[in-house]
């Protein structure tokens, strides 16, 4: 494969275009780099002040020496130049063009990305990786990224997600996303005032809103929890009861367990007085939570306490993100006390685990992982296979994120078995939002080389009149249990 790069790049290489040199090293691909005479972008003052805004990271990446491999004879030409493809093949009359893309623009030409997707209030930020040749433009792969207010953050997440789109290139991955030709829309420059319009006008509100919250402690958005009958794919949600909880603080990531023929509620409470999430725990009596305590308090933040049972022991995976690594508790006076059991991925960021055993014994852990920017956690999903819950031996799998769509990528609540079919509930972030919605998806192939999952049920409409979102949902005693965020 031939690497092409600006010749500006020679000594100073852009962080995400030297992991997917790295990329293609660990791969055994041979290659040869070529460096070609091409425009340097200029940044204009609006992106500059944009930066300084947000603080999302450098305009230019941590700069790096790149490194040649030895010299190869392949009709294939990697464009990571600021040049479009186009002229490259012009150039190349006899190769293919792999190219990153962006509303049919080379990713590496850009300097933001995003703000029609903003501007028109659509759901994501499609980003591809598409072959040119002599007939035709092909798409091979597909990701739907986060879309975030700032077209600069956006740029920053699409570029880190350009070495998996080559990961599943090279592992002849199919996402069930391919498609031939597509319709780009141009930018113009209303598209681009609009934008700036409305990026100044969310800055301002998350402004406000953060002074709001830590000054006079009140919050636009409140989470609350709702039961209902199971079981919930088949429920209209018609039967949902909100529960009432205290007004200074929040309940989230709720999840229902049975034992002893009891049905506890395991919940994130968030006090808005401390600004941080502990483990509470209560019992279900006639739709109402009762005998609610706190059961797990630590130093740093905690949510999603994922309670589940195995070989006789009950044991609690929370997210502890903050904490930077995967606890794993036991229990050992369910349901109120518990102790440390094993830790894991010390010093890696992830969020919201869950843990399957399938029939043939494999041990999985489904989790999101945020090594560059913390808007990954809601557009991408790892898998690893595990030896136990002690996680002595842990082994990413190879189609590993396994999920890049900001639509179904997060998980929202454990998995679960159901009339032979097995499903993973994942949050739906589309539109930039946290919590737009909820996505029942049913695991079709799970084994050491493959995976793939397809879409049965999603929920983005209001329970009621004041919901804002929901994402989170867990089934257990006859009663499933989801978090909604209303108005208060």
């Amino acid at each position: 494969m031939i690497i092409l790069l600006n010749y500006w790049e020679k000594t100073e290489l852009p962080n995400w275009k030297l992991q997917i040199i790295s990329l293609l090293s660990n791969s055994g691909v041979k290659y040869v780099i070529k460096y070609i005479t091409a425009p340097k972008p200029r940044i204009p003052l609006s992106y500059k002040l944009e930066h300084k805004l947000i603080g999302s990271g450098e305009i230019v990446p941590n700069i790096i020496h790149a490194t040649n491999n030895e010299s190869v004879e392949d009709d294939r030409i990697l464009n990571l130049s600021s040049m479009s493809g186009l002229q490259v093949l012009n150039n190349n009359k006899d190769c293919t063009i792999l190219e990153f893309q962006y509303n049919g623009n080379n990713v590496a030409s850009l300097l933001s990305i995003g703000e029609l997707e903003i501007v028109k209030s659509l759901p994501s930020i499609k980003l591809s990786l598409v072959e040119i040749s002599q007939a035709d433009s092909i798409s091979e792969v597909e990701i739907h990224i986060l879309r975030t207010f700032s077209a600069l953050r956006n740029l920053l997440n699409a570029q880190n997600e350009c070495v998996n789109l080559l990961k599943y290139y090279l592992y002849s991955y199919n996402n069930g996303n391919n498609r031939s030709g597509s319709n780009f829309i141009k930018l113009n420059w209303s598209i681009k005032l609009l934008y700036h319009l409305e990026f100044y006008k969310q800055l301002s509100v998350k402004a406000i809103n953060i002074v709001k919250s830590r000054l006079i402690k009140s919050h636009n958005e409140h989470w609350t929890v709702g039961l209902g009958k199971s079981p919930f794919l088949h429920s209209d949600l018609r039967d949902i009861t909100l529960i009432e909880i205290p007004q200074n603080e929040f309940w989230a990531d709720p999840f229902l367990f049975t034992n002893n023929g009891v049905t506890y509620l395991f919940f994130e409470r968030y006090p808005f007085d401390t600004c941080k999430g502990i483990i509470s725990v209560g019992e279900v009596k006639d739709q109402r939570i009762v005998n609610v305590r706190d059961i797990l308090i630590r130093p740093y933040h905690l949510s999603y306490p994922n309670v589940i049972e195995e070989n006789g022991e009950i044991y609690m995976i929370p997210e502890c993100s903050a904490n930077r690594c995967i606890e794993i508790w036991r229990a050992t006076k369910f349901p109120d006390e518990w102790e440390l059991y094993s830790t894991a991925f010390q010093g890696r960021n992830m969020a919201d685990s869950v843990y399957y055993c399938d029939k043939n014994g494999n041990k999985w852990l489904f989790t999101s992982e945020a090594s560059k920017s913390p808007d990954e956690h809601c557009y991408k999903l790892s898998l690893f296979k595990i030896d136990s819950l002690a996680m002595h031996e842990i082994k990413e799998h190879p189609c590993s994120p396994i999920v890049i769509d900001c639509s179904c990528a997060r998980n929202g609540g454990r998995i679960f078995e159901k009339d032979g079919h097995i499903y993973r509930v994942a949050q739906d972030n589309s539109f930039g939002e946290y919590g737009h919605g909820i996505a029942i998806m049913e695991i079709i192939k799970l084994n050491d080389d493959e995976y793939q999952e397809s879409l049965v049920k999603r929920i983005d409409h209001p329970i009621c009149e004041t919901m804002l979102g929901t994402h989170h949902m867990t089934e257990s005693g006859g009663m499933y249990v989801m978090d909604i965020c209303t108005k208060r």
